[in-house]
């Protein structure tokens, strides 16, 4: 292991004013420093990526100037650098995220599977599925209907609003124009949850058997699959530094990448395993009611194919490796003042720090995905599927409340 403390520093001088009007100056303050730390490096062949590792320090002190006013108007003042330690490193994380290795083995493996296609849960539904291909209003001709009616449908409940906004309406009027926005939304939310859960993986399913069928893929001997995953995070945190608000607007960006080589598998388990999930609690999960809800906020579909497409693959593993980085900045704002009247004390000044930590690894076996995915964004269209699930509860509650009356 090697250390080297300090890269860059740079010194500058503060200038001081005391009360009775006295300027001084004080040289040798640190105004920026760069510094490596905890560095691991090994001897490599110059074709296997080494082990190797950093962490990466640099940063600006806090720069401006504090002054105290007297009562009698006198001020005492220092201007330049490093007038206070903000202490930003302890908001600095001390490890990686493990949620951010499970979103590159989870790519890593759907590359290696390379097919979205899964027989085995489609033939659990299969009931569902064949009766929405049976009824011919729900075909071709039904889903050109349904999208010609979105609009309309859309626009009559928006009518209905504005009607209902009147305060001239009866009351029999007003339950009236209520029915009809609630008939229109019933209508949207089955349409949606129909396409979405319904036609979409249907014709998915179909069009990949299609392309796997016309153009199989070819045995293409070793393969180095790559597979990524990364995260950013953005906070606010306020510590007040001698009474005085100081900001740390913290921004993390973190990434984690994979690359594993593997031998030619089983050419007919390969196969198998591109188009059916062949692990038994993958099919108790999927056929869970509403075991897509649990998957908007962690993977957890994903990660039982993943984990089998790894056990599939474990023995056909030739090597590999692991890298991790992630970069931390943290921009502190130090201003404000303890009143308008005197005597009082300001303060305003800046500081940027900045951590950057790189760690590579070399893999003696295939990475296995030790947990599912943590999905950190809800995105408009999950915001749209649990709207029309919940509408689709709620109906479903309120007719068995009607039953028991």
């Amino acid at each position: 292991m090697a250390m080297t403390p300090y890269i860059r520093s740079v010194t500058t001088k503060n200038r001081i004013k005391a009360r009775n009007g006295t300027i001084t100056e004080m040289p040798g303050q640190l105004a920026y420093r760069q510094q490596l730390q905890n560095i691991v490096t090994t001897t490599g062949d110059y074709v296997t990526p080494n082990p190797h590792a950093y962490t990466k320090l640099a940063y600006m002190t806090l720069t401006g100037f504090e002054r105290d006013t007297f009562a009698n108007g006198e001020t005492q003042e220092i201007t330049g650098v490093d007038l206070r330690n903000p202490n930003p490193w302890v908001h600095a994380p001390t490890q990686f995220s493990d949620n951010v290795k499970a979103m590159a083995l989870l790519d890593l493996y759907d590359r290696l599977r390379a097919s979205d296609i899964d027989l085995s849960i489609d033939g659990v539904q299969w009931r569902k599925t064949l009766q929405m291909l049976a009824l011919w209003k729900r075909t071709c001709f039904g889903i050109a209907r349904n999208v010609r009616h979105v609009i309309p449908v859309a626009q009559k409940t928006q009518r209905a609003l504005n009607k209902l906004d009147r305060s001239r309406l009866s009351e029999m009027q007003r339950r009236r124009q209520v029915s009809e926005i609630d008939r229109s939304l019933d209508w949207l939310a089955a349409r949606r949850l129909e396409f979405v859960y319904g036609w979409k993986p249907t014709v998915s399913t179909f069009h990949d058997l299609a392309v796997l069928a016309l153009h199989p893929k070819p045995n293409e001997g070793f393969l180095t699959i790559r597979g990524r995953g990364y995260q950013t995070s953005q906070k606010l945190v306020r510590q007040p530094i001698n009474g005085l608000p100081c900001d740390h607007e913290i921004f993390m960006m973190e990434r984690c990448v994979v690359v594993c080589k593997f031998a030619p598998a089983n050419d007919t388990l390969e196969r198998l395993g591109a188009i059916s999930s062949l692990n038994p609690a993958s099919l108790i999960y999927e056929a869970t009611p509403y075991s897509f809800v649990l998957d908007w906020a962690v993977g957890v579909g994903g990660w039982f194919r993943s984990m089998e497409t790894a056990l599939m693959h474990q023995n056909n593993f030739l090597g590999g490796y692991q890298t991790r980085s992630f970069k931390w900045t943290d921009s502190v704002k130090w201003e404000g003042k303890t009143k308008s009247t005197l005597p009082n004390y300001e303060a305003r000044a800046t500081g940027n720090y900045r951590m950057t930590r790189f760690e590579r690894l070399r893999l003696l076996s295939a990475p296995f995905p030790a947990r599912p995915v943590v999905k950190v964004r809800f995105g408009v269209s999950q915001a749209l599927n649990a709207a029309a699930l919940i509408k689709q509860s709620v109906n479903l509650v309120d007719g068995l409340l009607w039953k028991r009356k």
